[in-house]
């Protein structure tokens, strides 16, 4: 008996069922998500190429939030994520040794806060 197949699917018994490919709905984060979100981000982190520094936009209460939930549905429902948010800044970082060899450096790379968030 041949195990491995081309078609290991009995073709009269899959035309005979109806298959519906159903995709899932996934909400978009709620004001309350993007707000918890917002109080996790670590401080005195630097920013992404925005310049936006998390301290900021915690400090920019409830409004800041709001508008940001503005933004991050809108990204949700389109589908489509900004082009700045699909940017890094890559910053070499010196472990240890000698400085001029670059296996002694790792990179880190600086994102946009807002899209930490999302």
């Amino acid at each position: 008996e041949l195990l491995n197949c081309d078609h290991c699917t009995n073709r009269s018994v899959d035309d005979e069922l109806n298959y519906q490919h159903v995709q899932p709905e996934v909400m978009p984060p709620s004001t309350q998500e993007v707000e918890d979100a917002v109080t996790k981000l670590k401080c005195n982190k630097a920013p992404g190429e925005d310049g936006i520094t998390s301290e900021i936009i915690k400090s920019g209460g409830k409004f800041l939030i709001k508008e940001i939930h503005k933004l991050i549905t809108k990204v949700w429902e389109e589908e489509i994520i900004p082009e700045v948010w699909r940017e890094a800044v890559v910053i070499p970082l010196h472990k240890k040794g000698d400085k001029q060899l670059c296996s002694n450096y790792r990179g880190i790379s600086l994102l946009d806060t807002v899209y930490k968030i999302f």
